[in-house]
């Protein structure tokens, strides 16, 4: 028995225009930063997350071949003194956090008119 039709305006398609578009997904954005290498040292290996204000990536030392985790601020957010100025505040308050159940601390942190980073050790979980 075929199906009754469908009232005008409705919106619903053919079971198989619905599967079609199901599979059918947006590219995925290629990120510029990865690959690259910031400060002529920190090899840019893959985005961990992402903010409000910056992205955090994890980093390969090129010289010491340690992992660590590299905070950029977003572009726009390089552009307004006020934001990398409380940037800079927040790493240099981080670098002074001192216990055994905190990882993660600055190991280093720099700003130019370009942009603003604060690179720290990582840790699994």
């Amino acid at each position: 028995m075929p199906a009754p039709p469908m009232p005008e305006g409705s919106t619903e398609a053919s079971p198989g225009a619905s599967s079609q578009r199901a599979s059918a997904s947006p590219a995925p954005v290629e990120d510029p930063i990865l690959g690259t290498t910031i400060a002529g040292r920190y090899r840019v290996e893959s985005r961990l997350g992402e903010g409000g204000m910056g992205s955090v990536y994890r980093v390969e030392h090129t010289a010491m071949r340690k992992k660590l985790a590299l905070k950029l601020l977003h572009r726009e957010m390089t552009r307004q003194p006020e934001m990398v100025a409380r940037f800079e505040r927040e790493a240099l308050a981080a670098a002074h956090i001192e216990h055994p159940n905190v990882a993660g601390r600055p190991t280093s942190a720099s700003s130019t008119t370009a942009s603003a980073s604060s690179c720290s050790s990582t840790s699994r979980g």
